[in-house]
C-alpha cells in the first residue's frame, strides 16, 4: 500500500506537471503572455520619485507627440517624439519601420466607446520602439458597467498579443524590465 500510496502521488504530480505545460503551451499559442497591467496610479506609486514625475510628465504635459490618426502621422514639435498617440484605425502605422518612434517611451490609445477597440495590438510588430516603457489605455465610457474599472485589465491583456513565434512574447525595456500597460477610466461627467 505504501509503494501505491507514493506511485498514485508520483503520477498525480506528473499529471498535474503536464496539465500547467499544457496550459502554458496554449496560452502561448494564443498570444497571450505574461504582460504588466495596472492602474495608472498603482504604477506611479510603485515608482521612484523621479521615475513616476517622468512617467507623470509623459501622460499629462505637453510634449513631442506624433499622433496617428485615422491613418495619418502628424507631429507636436520638432525632435525626436517622446509620446504617440493612436487611434484604433492607425495601429498598423504602428508596426512599420519608422526612425520616428525610436525615443517613444509612451504609446497612447484613447477609447470613447466599446466599437473603438482594436482587434489586437501586435507587440512583437512593434520593431521601431526602442525606448518604448509604457502602453496607456484611456476608457473614457463605462466599459465595464456601474462606472467600474474592474474588467479593464483583462480588456487590456485581450487586446496585447504576439505571434507564436515572436523573439519572446514580451517586449522589454533596453534595461530588460518589461514594457508596462497602464490604463485610467476617465468617463466624463
Amino acid at each position: 500500500m505504501n509503494m501505491n500510496g507514493k506511485s498514485s502521488r508520483s503520477t498525480r504530480f506528473g499529471y498535474l506537471i503536464m496539465i500547467c505545460m499544457i496550459a502554458s503551451m496554449s496560452l502561448g499559442m494564443m498570444g497571450i503572455h505574461a504582460q504588466t497591467v495596472m492602474r495608472v496610479q498603482e504604477r506611479l506609486e510603485s515608482m521612484d520619485p523621479a521615475d513616476a514625475a517622468h512617467l507623470q510628465s509623459l501622460i499629462a504635459d505637453l510634449n513631442l507627440t506624433l499622433y496617428l490618426n485615422e491613418g495619418q502621422i502628424t507631429s507636436y514639435g520638432s525632435g525626436s517624439p517622446l509620446v504617440v498617440k493612436c487611434d484604433a484605425a492607425s495601429i498598423g502605422l504602428l508596426y512599420e519601420s519608422n526612425p520616428q518612434f525610436e525615443q517613444v517611451e509612451l504609446i497612447q490609445f484613447i477609447f470613447s466607446s466599446a466599437s473603438q477597440l482594436p482587434g489586437g495590438i501586435n507587440l512583437d510588430q512593434l520593431v521601431s520602439f526602442s525606448s518604448l516603457q509604457h502602453i496607456y489605455f484611456v476608457f473614457k465610457y463605462n466599459a465595464c458597467g456601474n462606472q467600474s474599472d474592474s474588467c479593464l485589465e483583462s480588456t487590456i491583456l485581450g487586446l496585447l498579443q504576439s505571434t507564436p513565434d515572436g523573439p519572446t512574447g514580451t517586449m522589454t525595456f533596453s534595461t530588460g524590465d518589461p514594457v508596462v500597460a497602464i490604463y485610467k477610466l476617465s468617463i466624463p461627467e
